[in-house]
């Protein structure tokens, strides 16, 4: 299901908060979930780069290389 676009800018914002106080199960259902709305919306928008460089960071953090590897490449699109 998709969400609004101002839902997803929202979700992907309290996404990077969960980032930043270690909670990144949370931040990446969120930031997942605005990614794609953004994604179908705006795909080459600063939003949606941002929401997938907010998901390498989760990736790096929770040391899963491979996901990411994958994310800094979409975030750099």
């Amino acid at each position: 299901m998709s969400l609004p676009l101002g839902v997803a800018f929202a979700e992907s914002v309290l996404g990077r908060c969960y980032v930043a106080s270690g909670e990144y199960a949370e931040a990446e259902a969120l930031l997942l979930r605005a990614h794609e709305t953004l994604q179908g919306g705006a795909p080459a928008s600063r939003s949606t780069r941002d929401a997938a460089a907010s998901l390498v960071v989760v990736y790096d953090a929770w040391k899963k290389p491979e996901k990411a590897a994958v994310w800094r490449v979409r975030s750099a699109q």
